[in-house]
């Protein structure tokens, strides 16, 4: 909650370089929005919460807002430094980020750098950290260290603010609410054992996998099973995909979540049928901790951590 407070007080620093008279939102859309809204809404939204004069909302036409301008070769041209621009981890834009003439905010949900640029020169692709743009009319949200332009803020804590005051709080108020009111705790039926959800690779989530499948059967979403034998997938700058078990050599202990299933359930609603969940993070980083930890509070499950 702390963390909130420094982000009010960074967005209050950038209130004070905006000039709002006839500002503009760009950010950097995909052709098929739908495929941003995972990632794009946070950063959007907290500009039309904060700076609602700004024109241009996040896709999905929230709170009744055209989309902002989709940054490219050709918009870039008419921006002016009045504008903004809100750009986001795993966005490609079509056109040079930093030569956007307007105040932008990075906003960061990962460990390593929202910039790809500044690794994809170095041995393998290996990913780079704490890299903050030189621009002074830049500022970075994530888990990046504090500094006059930055402050570490993990996604947990963006993920929990979009709950609280996006344009579904009304509808995320079940949610919320049980992390305050005992009488209010999710009902987790605990009819399962254990729900592990992931594709990225990680040798020591699928290790835990495996060995907790040797406790009681495992239930699993996603390319990872806790097969370890198989190498992952690697392609140079894309991160690295588990190998899931072949159909007719998979373990009994392992149980496929039906993609019916899949498909209609969000985490927390499908972690409420399992007493615990593997949810170890991607690295062991200050200021990273992701929204898995709070799927698993919402869903009365207990949570196996690691980060």
């Amino acid at each position: 909650f702390f963390r909130c407070f420094e982000m009010h007080y960074l967005l209050c620093i950038i209130c004070l370089e905006l000039n709002i008279i006839s500002s503009c939102l760009y950010a950097c859309i995909h052709a098929e929005v739908q495929e941003d809204r995972h990632y794009s809404i946070y950063g959007i939204i907290l500009v039309n919460t904060f700076f609602p004069e700004i024109e241009g909302g996040a896709p999905g036409n929230y709170v009744g807002r055209d989309l902002a301008i989709r940054l490219n070769e050709e918009t870039i041209k008419d921006a002016t430094p009045n504008d903004f621009l809100v750009y986001h981890m795993h966005q490609h834009c079509d056109a040079e980020v930093l030569l956007f003439p307007g105040l932008q905010l990075h906003v960061n949900a990962e460990y390593y750098d929202v910039h790809p640029q500044n690794y994809m020169q170095n041995p393998e692709g290996l990913l780079t950290t704490n890299y903050i743009p030189p621009n002074e009319n830049v500022f970075v949200m994530g888990a990046h260290e504090d500094g006059p332009r930055s402050i570490r803020l993990p996604y947990a804590v963006m993920r929990w603010w979009i709950m609280v005051k996006g344009n579904q709080a009304e509808i995320n108020q079940e949610a919320v609410d049980c992390f305050f009111d005992h009488s209010k705790k999710p009902k987790n039926t605990g009819a399962n054992f254990l729900l592990y959800t992931n594709s990225h690779y990680i040798d020591y989530r699928e290790e835990a996998a495996l060995a907790l499948s040797k406790i009681k059967p495992i239930h699993v979403m996603g390319k990872c099973q806790g097969n370890t034998s198989a190498p992952p997938i690697v392609h140079r700058l894309q991160s690295p995909q588990c190998q899931p078990y072949e159909e007719k050599k998979r373990p009994p202990s392992v149980i496929v979540v039906s993609k019916e299933r899949e498909e209609r359930s969000n985490n927390y609603i499908a972690e409420r049928e399992f007493r615990f969940v593997l949810m170890m993070e991607n690295a062991n980083s200050p200021g990273y901790i992701s929204e898995k930890i709070l799927d698993a509070f919402m869903a009365g499950s207990i949570p196996i951590y690691y980060g």
